[in-house]
């Protein structure tokens, strides 16, 4: 289910959860839920948006991306990524933010470019 992030916002009293989101959503622009928009005939591009409050309040965060894809040869172009993250007192700055920016990449990877392959029996990729 896609949730506006002005619903979301107001279905939260936590002040943490609504920081991230906020920034999120004002990072993209985004405040409402959209509709891919047709660019021409063989692209669309739309955004999504995803937060997540883990582990006790240990840490937030809300994601949004901005992307472009070929419905035809489902090729897919992150055009914009944000994060909103907080993770309380930290001592390194450089810490998370390389955790995240690299939560990023392998996400993106993991999505758009890698897979899994069996001969049927078993799994022949190794990497």
């Amino acid at each position: 289910m896609v949730m506006e992030v002005t619903a979301l916002l107001k279905s939260t009293h936590d002040p943490r959860a609504q920081a991230v989101i906020d920034k999120v959503a004002k990072m993209l622009n985004r405040r409402e839920a959209s509709r891919p928009a047709i660019l021409n005939d063989c692209t669309m591009s739309g955004q999504g948006f995803a937060y997540v409050h883990y582990k006790h309040s240990e840490t937030y965060a809300a994601i949004a991306m901005e992307v472009v894809v070929n419905p035809v040869s489902g090729k897919v172009n992150v055009k914009r990524a944000t994060c909103a993250h907080d993770r309380r007192q930290i001592s390194n700055p450089d810490g998370p933010r390389n955790q995240v920016e690299g939560n990023f990449v392998q996400a993106l990877s993991r999505a758009l470019h890698e897979e899994v392959t069996s001969d049927g029996n078993q799994i022949t990729s190794v990497d």
